[in-house]
């Protein structure tokens, strides 16, 4: 089993690139039933009891802050945070569709006692003091003493163990009771306790999603603004006007996100007339957010919320619903003295994230499972071959032998012919099947679809591996084109081919994937065929290159048809080193590792004479925009569609 990541920054046609090193692929969200949904889904443990264990801190130094990076509970949580956003697109506040379930409701009755207390313990006289009134330390005691209780009546009897590793997400979620302040850490704190209940099952995706944002968190605003004021609690390191609250972020995040297409059609530029703010404060948490900030500072807006004025230039709420993304992930996750006080157990584990590997089981499960949902169906009418996924061909062939497929093509010709021809190929099919004899009867089998009855099948010339050179037969009728999936293969015509590297005998290479064939020729190379721009003449009918949608990537890969989710491209095609320090710095390298860990090879498409078309799909400017992500299959690198891609779209893979 082996698993790979890409090496190198992105460096196109002279232009340097700020994309960051691509990451490990971990996981793959099959599922598109969401409305913009984020390209990794969350994928819950197995609770087990005897598992859960009480969260404590992992960061302890700068040089800390990189392995949360690099941990699954970063990675699971951007992904969180993005299936919440993704929810309440477009949903007013006070919109009377949210469907609150029972966990939700009881959770809003906690927050709902825990702001009753606020009543039993009045602010004391402060006299000149600026911050922080010491009666919130007996409200934090009393909720202390009796929270976990709380807690506990909100679980089942089976899950009441897991209140050792909840209860201190709840308890870091309302400030610091020693410096009586509070931030955006504490706020993360709080979100983190959600996310953990979604893990437990507890609240469950996407039915509570919308409720999560909408009823509990909103709940939650109200109760930690209202122990600001009573309290006055200081700014856990605030940055003053450089930051876009002194207390929250999350409001402007997932308000941004309602204000998208909403009904409105509210601009940006409206929050900064207090009359706006006024008028729909109680629609979306932006403006509630806003109004907060005007009722609790004085001055001008632009002296006391640079940040906030300054943004109000940005023309669509898209873009701040994005730049929010990108500003919470650099202004809180990845900042020292935020992270610093997070805690780690079971359900929000700092483990470094998992990275992406099989063996020859999850090969045969995972060409199965692309095979039920990406065959690309040929219309009843359609004489053609209807193809399905590479993946799914080969596993198919795998496990029927030559006899088995020879027997299994000759039954099925036999059930379409005559009574005076059956016989006849009832006889053929206990013979012994030559080396290509029954090559088209493979395919109709495999395939499900007679190939023309009275056309012979030309033979397309590709650079392919020994393992998959016999499925290149197939018909080059131009009709067929927008559904044969060889439009998904790198075709390589006569003028194009310079033959590159010694041949080999069959023998020598029918049983190693180190060798490539060409059909046409019948001949096997050592290495790929070069050509002066192989890597654009490789581009399929379907897909076009032009300048990319993302400022300073250069070329991008764009599509002339609709695509759909789990078509699969590849395999990227480069030159084969393992020259370690070289491959670092190359900006088209992809890394392949074995199942110990161990680096095997590199695979480098940075120069196009011996590369295809695949170098030339870029990085996304966030992980919305992502429509492809990549996969190891049998010692190369193949790119898999997980959500559709319209006409005209780039092809995007995250990095």
């Amino acid at each position: 089993m082996c698993h790979f990541k890409k090496s190198g920054g992105r460096e196109k046609d002279g232009v340097e690139s700020n994309f960051t090193k691509l990451r490990f692929v971990s996981e793959i969200n099959t599922q598109t039933g969401r409305s913009n949904p984020p390209p990794l889904d969350l994928l819950k443990p197995t609770f087990c009891t005897q598992r859960i264990t009480f969260p404590q801190r992992e960061i302890m130094s700068i040089g800390d802050v990189s392995k949360w990076l690099k941990s699954e509970a970063h990675q699971k949580f951007m992904t969180f945070l993005r299936c919440l956003n993704s929810a309440v697109k477009s949903v007013s506040t006070t919109s009377i569709n949210v469907t609150v379930g029972e966990t939700a409701n009881k959770i809003i009755s906690i927050l709902d006692i825990l702001e009753a207390w606020i009543d039993e313990y009045p602010p004391e006289d402060m006299g000149k003091q600026r911050f922080g009134n010491k009666s919130f330390k007996k409200w934090f005691e009393r909720f202390v003493s009796e929270g976990e209780n709380l807690l506990s009546d909100l679980l089942s009897e089976k899950l009441k163990p897991a209140v050792v590793e909840l209860w201190p997400y709840l308890m870091d979620s309302f400030g610091n009771s020693t410096r009586i302040d509070y931030g955006s850490g504490h706020e993360a704190a709080f979100v983190v306790f959600l996310f953990c209940l979604y893990q437990l099952d507890v609240l469950n995706s996407p039915e509570d999603d919308q409720a999560s944002v909408l009823r509990i968190f909103h709940r939650y605003l109200k109760l930690v603004r209202r122990l600001q004021c009573e309290y006055r609690m200081e700014p856990a390191g605030s940055r003053g006007v450089h930051a876009i609250d002194d207390f929250q972020f999350l409001p402007f995040l997932f308000g941004s996100a309602q204000l998208i297409d909403s009904k409105q059609r509210l601009i940006p530029d409206y929050y900064l007339r207090s009359e706006m703010v006024t008028q729909y404060q109680s629609d979306n948490l932006f403006f509630e957010a806003i109004q907060y900030i005007n009722q609790t500072k004085v001055g001008a807006f632009y002296e006391h919320s640079n940040q906030l004025y300054n943004i109000s230039a940005v023309n669509t709420w898209e873009r701040i619903n994005e730049g929010m993304f990108k500003m919470y992930e650099g202004e809180v996750l990845k900042k020292f003295p935020v992270v610093q006080h997070f805690l780690f157990g079971t359900l929000f584990a700092i483990k470094e994230k998992k990275t992406f590997f099989i063996n020859m089981e999850d090969e045969v499960k995972m060409a199965t499972e692309v095979s039920n949902n990406s065959f690309v169906e040929s219309k009843p009418n359609d004489e053609g071959p209807s193809l399905g996924s590479l993946g799914a061909f080969l596993n198919r062939f795998r496990q029927m032998d030559a006899k088995k497929l020879h027997q299994l093509a000759s039954n099925s010709a036999a059930a379409t012919q005559s009574n005076g021809t059956s016989e006849t190929t009832q006889k053929d099919a206990n013979a012994e099947p030559s080396n290509a004899a029954s090559r088209e009867k493979m395919l109709e089998v495999v395939y499900g679809n007679k190939l023309p009855a009275k056309e012979k099948p030309k033979v397309m010339c590709f650079v392919v591996d020994a393992h998959e050179r016999r499925i290149r037969i197939m018909s080059r009728d131009e009709q067929k084109k927008q559904e044969c999936f060889a439009l998904f293969l790198d075709e390589i015509t006569d003028d194009q081919l310079t033959r590159f590297g010694k041949s080999v005998k069959d023998s020598e290479a029918d049983n190693s994937d180190a060798f490539v064939h060409c059909d046409k020729c019948s001949m096997f190379f050592d290495s790929p065929a070069e050509t002066e721009d192989r890597a654009a003449a490789t581009l399929p009918a379907f897909l076009y290159i032009q300048n990319s949608s993302i400022p300073g990537a250069g070329k991008g890969v764009f599509t002339k048809v609709d695509i759909p989710v789990g078509i699969v491209f590849g395999p990227y095609e480069g030159v084969l080193t393992q020259n370690v320090k070289e491959m670092e710095v190359s900006p088209y390298a992809w890394e392949l590792r074995t199942g110990n860990g161990k680096t095997s090879y590199y695979v480098d498409a940075k120069d196009a004479r011996y590369s295809n078309w695949m170098r030339y799909i870029n990085s996304p400017r966030n992980e919305s925009e992502q429509n492809l992500i990549a996969f190891q299959y049998q010692g190369s690198v193949y790119y898999r569609v997980f959500k559709p891609i319209d006409r005209s779209a780039e092809l995007l893979i995250i990095r």
